[in-house]
């Protein structure tokens, strides 16, 4: 629906809240890179990767602490041109499940070994 403002107004209230929910930084990461906001669309992501996915209430959407972020961050390596971390990120969802990233890495000319 494109309220890119509201998003991030609600995602912003529910990490003061409940700052240890992954799934409230995933969603502030993707309205961000909606935006073209890399840098803080990535640092989104990093935040994720390092709530991580453990304890059931940190996240509620599978992956947003593993390998969503991973293949998010990788997208977002790729679009800097940065094809190694790109790769590198893309290789790491692959290995958590994500089909799509190692089809993303391996268009980047690296194959994952999973």
């Amino acid at each position: 629906m494109h309220r890119y403002h509201e998003a991030l107004l609600v995602a912003g209230e529910g990490i003061e809240i409940y700052p240890d929910r992954t799934d409230l930084h995933f969603l502030l990461g993707t309205v961000y890179l909606d935006l073209g906001r890399l840098e803080d669309a990535e640092q989104a992501f990093l935040a994720c990767l390092e709530k991580g996915s453990a304890g059931g209430s940190r996240e509620s959407v599978p992956g947003t602490g593993s390998y969503l972020a991973h293949f998010h961050l990788g997208q977002i390596y790729e679009m800097r041109g940065h094809r190694d971390q790109a790769s590198l990120h893309y290789c790491q969802a692959a290995r958590e499940g994500l089909e799509q990233a190692r089809v993303r890495a391996s268009l980047l000319g690296r194959g994952c070994t999973i």
